[in-house]
């Protein structure tokens, strides 16, 4: 047996789940129920006699479906949103002038030239 082989033999043994090892498609669905975290699954197989069992199924396939009608409802809702935007313009006295006060220059080393700005555009 080759090195690579023994290494898989070897990380195959020690895993603690398998995985499904079925032949048929009842065996597989067992097995899917049994491995689960969703707990209606787990009870359709575990329940002893049919009107439990039957209830279970019709629980789990409620819940199904009313997950897929939410998450239908969600889509919907996203793309059936309307936008509608309004570019309006409006004439401004020239020049307009916007100074901004997020800058890295102190307002002392700049005030001479913001006074030269307002006389000029006086």
């Amino acid at each position: 047996m080759a090195p690579g082989e023994k290494i898989k033999a070897k990380i195959k043994k020690n895993l603690p789940v398998r995985g499904p090892q079925a032949s048929t498609i009842k065996d597989l669905m067992h097995w899917y129920c049994m491995n689960t975290n969703t707990h209606g699954c787990r009870r359709i197989v575990v329940s002893r006699g049919r009107l439990r069992r039957l209830l279970w199924i019709l629980f789990t396939l409620t819940a199904v479906a009313l997950i897929i009608w939410q998450c239908a409802l969600l889509v919907f809702s996203f793309y059936t949103v309307s936008v509608s935007i309004k570019v309006h313009f409006q004439k401004l006295d020239f020049p307009a002038v916007t100074i901004c006060n997020i800058n890295p220059y102190k307002y002392s080393a700049v005030s001479d030239l913001l006074a030269d700005l307002d006389s000029e555009t006086k």
